[in-house]
């Protein structure tokens, strides 16, 4: 069975701004308008979306045992994990799977940049990016039940069908 998970590219981004940002204007103490400034010229910009697309690398290889590929569709900026999964995977997880490996960029991508501009930071959002993978394979590992076909025998004599 092939399930197709949705991340937003621009989501992805826009939180990794924030938490930049956010962390980046604590830094700086008594300047109101560190935030703004965070990430603000082309070449970071580029930085940070180059490091959106590492997590991405990432989350694939991460989940290299599920036959994990990314179709991505440049027009609508939707990230499309397709995986493969047996036909008793557990599909009520997929948004929580979803979730989870969207955070996975989300902090593997705020990782790259604090390695770059605050390395007392850059390791917990590494184990936090870790911490969402593992929770990401965990829910991905959850089988249903599988449910019993009784074979019945029909009247007009065509032999056995399965309902």
């Amino acid at each position: 069975m092939d399930i197709r998970l949705n991340i937003l590219r621009a989501d992805v981004l826009g939180k990794v701004h924030e938490m930049a940002g956010y962390t980046g204007a604590k830094m700086v103490q008594g300047d109101d308008g560190a935030y703004v400034r965070v990430a603000t010229t082309e070449a970071d910009e580029r930085l940070l979306s180059e490091f959106v697309d590492r997590a991405k690398a990432d989350v694939v290889m991460g989940l290299g045992r599920y036959g994990a590929r990314v179709l991505e569709n440049e027009d609508t900026g939707v990230m499309v994990l397709a995986l493969d999964m047996p036909s008793n995977y557990d599909t009520l997880l997929n948004d929580a799977v979803c979730e989870e490996l969207a955070n996975c960029m989300l902090y593997t991508a705020v990782g790259y940049w604090f390695m770059l501009t605050n390395k007392q930071e850059a390791g917990a959002y590494v184990q936090m990016a870790q911490g969402s993978l593992a929770a990401a394979r965990q829910m991905l590992s959850k089988r249903v039940a599988p449910v019993r076909v009784v074979p019945t025998v029909s009247d007009e004599g065509d032999g056995v069908s399965y309902e």
